[in-house]
């Protein structure tokens, strides 16, 4: 505990002293903040043969402030089926969206509902183009009907066709 306000003691000391320094130092009246004290060891730390513009960059660039994202293409269902041992499953494929970085899926009970996009029992979004929806609301021996878009980082694309699936068991 004692090393500990020593070496808070010095710290403060040094900042003063340093402080002090910096303010004798001047002989502008109009110069405030005194003369600034350089750092002795910034030589050794810095390269100065290699310039910032000399590095190459493979990041992403920045975008444009003016310019918009556009949206993407209509989304289309490849396939879609419900999982042969398993009653609450069904696997879904999609085909790759140009400029989509993700697909928003919909499950509705009745075509009426799927066409208003209103009550949706199901929804999730995913990355992928080849993905399997689990949910307990799927019931046996009922048909649901599914719909998908795509979107990217703002907006989102048109959506699908609507697609019935037939839960059998």
């Amino acid at each position: 505990m004692k090393q500990k306000i020593v070496l808070f003691i010095i710290t403060v000391a040094m900042v003063v002293s340093t402080m002090a320094v910096a303010g004798a130092a001047t002989t502008d009246p109009d110069d405030q903040w005194g003369d600034i004290i350089e750092n002795p060891w910034a030589d050794l730390f810095h390269d100065e043969t290699q310039d910032v513009t000399d590095i190459p960059w493979d990041g992403p660039t920045t975008k444009n402030p003016g310019t918009e994202e556009a949206y993407p293409a209509k989304a289309v269902i490849k396939k879609i089926y419900k999982k042969k041992y398993a009653s609450k499953k069904i696997k879904m494929s999609m085909k790759k969206t140009k400029g989509a970085l993700g697909y928003q899926v919909v499950v509705f009970k009745s075509k009426k509902n799927a066409k208003k996009l209103v009550k949706p029992i199901y929804q999730k979004v995913f990355s992928k183009t080849k993905f399997t929806l689990k949910s307990k609301k799927f019931k046996k021996k009922k048909k649901l009907f599914v719909r998908a878009r795509a979107f990217n980082h703002t907006k989102a694309g048109k959506w699908s066709k609507i697609k019935r699936v037939k839960i059998k068991k």
